[in-house]
Order: C-alpha cells, then structure tokens, then sequence
C-alpha cells in the first residue's frame, strides 16, 4: 500500500499491483484503487498504468468506481480516442451501471461522427452498441444513417456501420431498433446524389472496407428490401464477378437468397 501510483507506471510493478488486486480481499483492493484518485487520467494514457485502471474496474465493486468515471468523463471523447485510455472506457461500459455513465456517454454520443473514424474510438463505439441501452445504440445508428458512403469506405466507421446492422438486426434490443435498423438498410439502397442514379450500395460494394457492409446488409435485410438489394447486386454482377471482393459478396448471396 501507498505506492500503487508509482508502480502502477512501471513495467513490472504494474503486473504487482494487478497480481495484488486479484488477491487481495474485496475492502483492500478497494483501497488499493483508491490510491489512484487525482491520477485516473495519467494512470489511463500509459502504457503500463492503463492495465491496472482496467484491473481496477473489473475488481472493484461498482459502488467504487465512481472516481474513475468522475475523472475520465470530463475528457471521454480523448479518452476514447487514445490508444491506452480507450481500453479504460471499455471497461467502463462492461462493469458501471446507466446512471454512473449518464455524462460520459452522453459527451461520447457527442463526437459519434469523429469517434467512427478513429482507430481507437471505433472501438468504444461498437463496444457502447454492445453494452449500451437502447437509446445510445438509436443515436449512434442514426448518425451512421448520414454520409453513409464516406464511412462504408474508412477502414474505422465501417466497423461501426457493420456492428450496427448486426445489433439492429438480432441483439439484445432488435426488436426495439427495428425502425433503426431499416433506415439504414434504406441508406444504403438509396441512390446518391451525384452518382448517375447508382444506389450507396453499388458505390461500396468493390471497396475494400465497403464490400463486408454489403455482405451484412444481406444478412440483415428482410422482406421487399432483400429483393431490392438482390436487384441491385444482380445488376452488377459482371463488376462483382470480376473482383476478389465481389465474389465474396455473391457467395454470400448465394448463401442467403
């Protein structure tokens, strides 16, 4: 004890502490967490620290992990955005209650659009899908629903836009995000502007990142829009016949239809 700050930074004393967390008894380890209080920020951006932050929040009760959401939801969305301190944000969304998280998810559904196409963010996002109520997974399906092309096509967004039609579709609160998960469906069979009249759909479907989204959409498309999607992919079927990407996408057809 007192010096669970200094090793937390080192790259050996960081596993000491998490071996001490895992052993110690429920009222040590929370004194042992609360050593960290004014350095949860320093503790979540290092490259050592930030293992015995997530320690923290899966040993912790959840009664006392309020400081460390207190101290990152000022600055979620650079949080979420960091390579280390991202993983402490996850963890967040695993083991608080709603109401703990109320500010911190409420300034990441903020910055949904920039968070998408991060390298780290994404993954905050799709693990808010996972863990999150069904309001955060409505607001955040609805932000994929605008530019939907530019974000089929970024290796990041593209996870996202993928992890929503998959918890819209059969998650916990599909039947709750039907409407979601149809208006997405619809953006991505809709036609978009400046595009001689081709469909968002036909415009990702060769793209590198674009062509797994195409492939979910089949899965997740249901009644008149599954044969919209097929007339559409039938009409390119010699592009996608010629591509590695396309013949992915018609054996997932042929999977499906």
């Amino acid at each position: 004890r007192g010096a669970v700050t200094t090793m937390s930074f080192d790259r050996y004393g960081c596993r000491v502490v998490q071996k001490a967390l895992d052993a110690a008894s429920p009222d040590v380890r929370v004194q042992l967490g609360r050593e960290l209080r004014g350095r949860v920020m320093d503790c979540a951006e290092h490259m050592h620290g930030n293992f015995v932050l997530q320690r923290c929040v899966e040993k912790l009760p959840q009664e006392a992990l309020d400081f460390i959401v207190e101290e990152l939801q000022g600055q979620a969305e650079h949080a979420a955005s960091h390579m280390y301190a991202c993983r402490a944000v996850q963890r967040l969304l695993e083991h608080c209650s709603h109401e703990q998280l109320q500010v911190l998810v409420a300034r990441i559904l903020r910055f949904v659009g920039k968070l998408a196409r991060d390298a780290y963010g994404n993954n905050v996002l799709r693990h808010l899908l996972e863990h999150g109520g069904v309001s955060e997974k409505k607001h955040i399906i609805g932000a994929m629903c605008s530019n939907v092309v530019d974000l089929a096509k970024n290796r990041s967004s593209s996870l996202v836009v993928e992890k929503c039609l998959e918890v819209a579709s059969g998650g916990e609160h599909a039947t709750q995000l039907e409407h979601e998960r149809a208006a997405l469906i619809q953006a991505l069979l809709g036609p978009h502007s400046g595009s001689g009249g081709r469909s968002v759909l036909q415009l990702i479907m060769l793209d590198k990142f674009g062509n797994y989204i195409v492939q979910r959409a089949i899965e997740c498309s249901r009644d008149a829009e599954r044969q919209t999607l097929r007339k559409q992919l039938l009409d390119m079927e010699p592009q996608l016949r010629a591509s590695a990407t396309g013949r992915h996408i018609l054996a997932s057809m042929r999977r499906q239809f």
